[in-house]
């Protein structure tokens, strides 16, 4: 148990300890039961229910079959739509209704935090979109001692990158993790200097 948090300290260290990310940037976008007094986490959404890390994962999936190459990044009212350029160009679309539910393909997904989360991301993706285009998107899916599945999902705006993070074990173990933050480009996963 130990070593499982020291490695999700590991994880997110230089998102949490080291971004040069405004606070007031963040707190624009964070919803209302993410702000705790003092002690709100410093990334715009940090939560641990399953069904929502399904869903991350379900949308790493369909980015995946996309294939190799840019994959593009827009948004409007009702979804978030992620396409590849190139020769035979496909897309991803997302279906975010404030209401609920979100749709990925052909899969729903209606808990409270799901919505929550991607309606967030909906509109981090749309204000940053608005001052830069999304230069790409870029994904990977790993495991490590901890955890069976890590999960990242990153958007490309310069010198601003939005992260998607999960962490599990599944759907029996109660340790687990998934994060919504901006970070600067040198602290990010995909784009960071080692």
């Amino acid at each position: 148990m130990l070593l499982r948090r020291f490695i999700i300290a590991l994880a997110f260290v230089s998102t949490i300890a080291t971004s040069s990310m405004s606070a007031n940037l963040k707190d624009i976008y964070r919803p209302s039961d993410q702000i705790i007094s003092d002690q709100t986490y410093p990334q715009i959404i940090q939560k641990h229910d399953y069904a929502t890390i399904k869903a991350i994962e379900a949308l790493y999936s369909e980015i995946n079959k996309i294939g190799k190459g840019v994959i593009r990044c827009e948004t409007d009212k009702k979804s978030i739509i992620l396409r590849q350029t190139g020769d035979s160009p496909h897309e991803v679309v997302i279906g975010v209704l404030d209401n609920g539910p979100i749709t990925i393909r052909n899969h729903s997904y209606g808990s409270r935090n799901t919505v929550v989360l991607f309606t967030t991301l909906r509109r981090v993706l749309a204000d940053l979109s608005s001052k830069q285009k999304c230069a790409g998107i870029q994904a990977d899916k790993y495991s490590t001692r901890a955890y069976k599945k890590i999960t990242i999902l990153a958007f490309d705006f310069g010198q601003n990158i939005v992260e998607l993070n999960s962490l599990s074990n599944g759907p029996k173990d109660e340790e687990r993790l998934y994060t919504l933050d901006i970070v600067s480009r040198k602290d990010s996963f995909f784009w960071g200097k080692l």
